[in-house]
């Protein structure tokens, strides 16, 4: 619990470490993740629970020690989804099954799933002047 309520959320919990579980591929890992954190089993999903799940699957992997995202990275995913993407009815959600495949592809995704991305929790990636990057000690916000 990082928010300091000593709760922690089963749906998002359970999302997150669940890609963990399994060697299956990266699709199989997601769908897997969004029907977890669909308890409803509506099979759709808006931006906000989107970046819920994504974000949770960060968090947990920066546990490990693995590549993360930055949070505007995961924002970014959700934006270019739902801008790609017809909005289902008007409740402003999308039928995540068929949507996986994009959000897998989506370049931040593959570095994440490849991790090879120079983020990694309690390091941050900065521009020096010169246009190098260098690693500082800082916490970066999953």
């Amino acid at each position: 619990d990082r928010t300091g309520v000593d709760w922690v959320d089963p749906l998002e919990f359970f999302a997150g470490i669940s890609p963990l579980a399994s060697v299956m591929d990266v699709d199989t890992k997601l769908k897997f993740s969004l029907e977890v954190y669909d308890h409803k089993k509506s099979g759709r999903i808006n931006r906000e629970d989107l970046i819920t799940v994504l974000g949770a699957i960060n968090k947990m992997a920066s546990y490990f020690g693995d590549a993360v995202l930055h949070k505007y990275q995961v924002a970014l995913i959700a934006d270019d989804l739902f801008a790609e993407d017809e909005i289902v009815e008007n409740d402003n959600t999308i039928v995540y099954w068929d949507k996986v495949s994009k959000i897998t592809n989506h370049q931040s995704v593959a570095e994440f799933s490849a991790g090879v991305g120079t983020a990694r929790y309690g390091t941050e990636q900065r521009e020096s002047i010169n246009g190098d990057s260098t690693l500082e000690s800082s916490k970066i916000d999953v």
